[in-house]
C-alpha cells in the first residue's frame, strides 16, 4: 500500500468527521457517522491490501504460470463487503 493511499484515506476520514461536527445533532448521530466513516476507510484500505497481495503473488509465482485474466469477487469482512480483484493463472505445461 502506498503512503499516498493511506494519506488520502485519513484525509477522507478527517473531512467526514469535520462535516459530522458541523452538522452535529447529538452524540449518537456523531458516533454513528464516525463509525460508518471508519468502516468505509477500513474497506478501502483492505481492498488496497488485497490488491498489493495479488501483486506479490504475481511477482513470486511459478514462472510456468501465465496470467490469463482477472476475476472480481465480493468478500464479506468485519467492516462490510469488500471487492477483491485478483489474477487468474494457467499452467503453461
Amino acid at each position: 500500500m502506498k503512503i499516498q493511499q493511506t494519506v488520502s484515506a485519513i484525509l477522507l476520514l478527517q473531512q467526514g468527521i469535520e462535516e459530522a461536527i458541523k452538522n452535529y445533532t447529538g452524540f449518537a448521530v456523531l458516533e454513528k457517522k464516525v463509525f460508518e466513516l471508519a468502516l468505509g476507510v477500513s474497506r478501502m484500505m483492505l481492498e488496497w491490501a488485497l490488491r498489493d497481495l495479488d501483486d506479490v503473488m504475481l511477482a513470486e509465482r511459478d514462472r510456468n504460470l501465465e496470467v490469463v485474466g482477472f476475476r472480481e469477487k465480493t468478500l464479506v469482512s468485519l467492516c462490510g463487503e469488500v471487492v477483491m480483484k485478483r489474477r487468474l493463472y494457467k499452467d503453461r505445461k
